[in-house]
This record gives structure tokens, sequence and C-alpha cells, in this order.
């Protein structure tokens, strides 16, 4: 309850939550934030774990049009990243069957302004947490973005399509790569993310998934020249910017986008 007055004051029009699980989501969350005006989707795994996500948008301004939710792991499998699958092949397979494994979602919502009939997308993530894979969670990131820039050109809009990425990055410093990458479109080639590491602590089975030099940087990355534009809502535009955890006037673990 006291979570659920806490987002409610924050009279945000978009909501991104993440390891949320699904008995306080339909018990507490979804119906006092729906008597606050926020409608509400939820995404979540077969075999539940933390990869919960909770998406909610004020729809007295905001429309639902479509939405999905992709498993990110399988997002390799995609006919865009053949040249990638290649590359995991010959010099990681070990790793590519790592990333396939995890079970982290992205849940994307199409979005549409009610009086200027602005697309926007909004993106719900949650990437992976360990401290040796930062590589992965660069990937992750990439693979979603990816994914997003091609669902949003399947839909033929008639109009411009904003993005908003919401989520848990799990980065914990201002020098995290995959902040690198949402902001400037790239991962550097001289990234200590594509330095190899001698063993990771990371447990598949009764295996340690090696998590060595993942692709020559400029075949996994040069290709998505993201960068996040701002977001106009409404008479007013939304400048895009990280709330990181390490920001004391943010929430840790949420990021809330407000329009006016």
């Amino acid at each position: 309850q006291v979570l659920a007055k806490e987002l409610a004051g924050y009279a945000a029009d978009v909501i991104c939550l993440q390891e949320l699980t699904e008995g306080p989501f339909t018990t507490m969350l979804e119906p006092t934030l729906a008597s606050h005006g926020l409608c509400a989707e939820y995404a979540s795994t077969p075999s539940g774990g933390t990869a919960e996500l909770a998406t909610f948008w004020r729809s007295a301004s905001l429309q639902r049009e479509q939405s999905v939710v992709w498993h990110i792991g399988r997002l390799l499998n995609e006919p865009q990243h053949a040249l990638l699958r290649q590359m995991f092949q010959a010099t990681n397979p070990c790793l590519s069957a790592f990333v396939r494994d995890q079970p982290h979602l992205a849940h994307a919502v199409l979005l549409r302004h009610r009086e200027t009939r602005r697309a926007v997308v909004c993106i719900n993530v949650h990437l992976i947490m360990h401290t040796l894979a930062s590589n992965v969670r660069s990937l992750q990131a990439y693979l979603v973005l990816r994914q997003v820039e091609h669902w949003v050109a399947d839909l033929q809009l008639q109009c411009s399509c904003s993005t908003v990425l919401c989520g848990d990055l799990n980065s914990r410093v201002p020098a995290d790569e995959v902040l690198r990458l949402i902001e400037g479109g790239e991962v550097p080639s001289h990234s200590f993310e594509w330095v190899y590491v001698e063993r990771a602590a990371i447990e598949r089975g009764v295996a340690l998934a090696r998590m060595g030099r993942l692709v020559p940087p400029r075949v996994l990355l040069t290709v998505c020249t993201w960068t996040l534009n701002s977001v106009p809502l409404g008479n007013c535009e939304s400048t895009c910017e990280i709330l990181p955890p390490w920001a004391s006037s943010s929430p840790s673990l949420l990021t809330i986008y407000a329009g006016s």
C-alpha cells in the first residue's frame, strides 16, 4: 500500500516497474493505480524468477495501440542478427548459449497521445545484473533497441514515433558501457568490455560460462546508431535523460517519465 501511494504521488504519465511479482501487482498496485487513472500491463516468464515487468500509463492522455513482450536472449534468432550469430559461433558459442538462457524480458508498448496524436514507444527492460556480465548487458540493450526499430517499422505508422527506454539497467557506475551505448550509439573498440576475461563466475548448470571477447565491436555495435531523442507529449517537450540509481533525487529501482 505504501508503494502504491508513493507511485500515485508522482502523478506520472508512464511508470515502469521491474522484479514485481504477480501477486502484489494484481491485488494492490494495479487496482490502486487504476483508481488514479493509470492502466497497466504485466509481463512475466513461465518460470517466474525476477524477470517480471509492469508498465503503467495515464489513460486520460495516452491510449494503448499495441504491445509486445520479447524474451531478450531469443532476439538473437531474429533474421537481422544472422551475422552476429555467425560471429558467436566462430568466437564464443558458450557465451551465445548463455545469453539465450537468460530469463530477461523487454516489454514494448505503443502509446498515442490523445490530443496531439503523436506516437511514443515505451520500452520496459530488466538487464542482467552479474558483475562480470557488462558485455552481456550491452548486448541485451542492443538487441532490444534493434528489435524496437524493426517493430516500429513493421507497424507502418503514418507519423513519427519517439522512444522512451525505462527499466533496471543494473548499471552502477556512470561509466558503464550500456549507458554509453544508449546515449552515444556504440561501445568503442577500446572499451574494457572487449578485454578477455579469463574466467567468469557465472554458473550454467555444472559448467562455467567463459565470458571471452564477444565479437569485434564494429560487427556488434556500429550498426546501432541509436540516440534517444526528446519525447514530445502534449504541449511540453521532455528531454530524454537517464535517471541512475546513484542520483539522490531519483528512485533506485524504477524510472519515471512525467509529462504535463
